[in-house]
């Protein structure tokens, strides 16, 4: 078996370091492409304005329900609030807002 591959400049590298730079390689590749290694799940509470009817807390959930990394939402028409939880890898309160505001409504974070 050979210890040793032979590179261009005539240097050999040894199979150990071959195997643990590829080691280290697929290890930081994991840590880098896996979208929830480091994800924190956030709940925020908005304040929506322009809720008018009892219709309007389900298109503001369809709405954020809708937003990539949100988990979950709760809506009150008689508090006339939104509660989310998402992770925040994936999305943040900006989009959260401009969600709302496409559809028609105005939101502002409370907490």
């Amino acid at each position: 078996m050979f210890k040793s591959i032979l590179l261009s400049e005539g240097k050999g590298i040894s199979v150990r370091k071959i195997r643990l730079s590829i080691l280290s390689f697929l290890t930081i590749s994991f840590f880098i492409f896996s979208n929830n290694s480091f994800a924190a799940e956030k709940t925020i509470t908005f304040k929506i304005d322009g809720m008018y009817c009892s219709a309007c807390p389900a298109i503001v959930k369809k709405v954020l329900t809708n937003v990539d990394g949100v988990k979950d939402t709760t809506v009150s028409y008689s508090k006339k609030t939104a509660v989310v939880t998402f992770e925040d890898t994936k999305t943040d309160t900006t989009s959260l807002i401009q969600a709302t505001i496409k559809a028609g409504y105005q939101a502002r974070v409370v907490n």
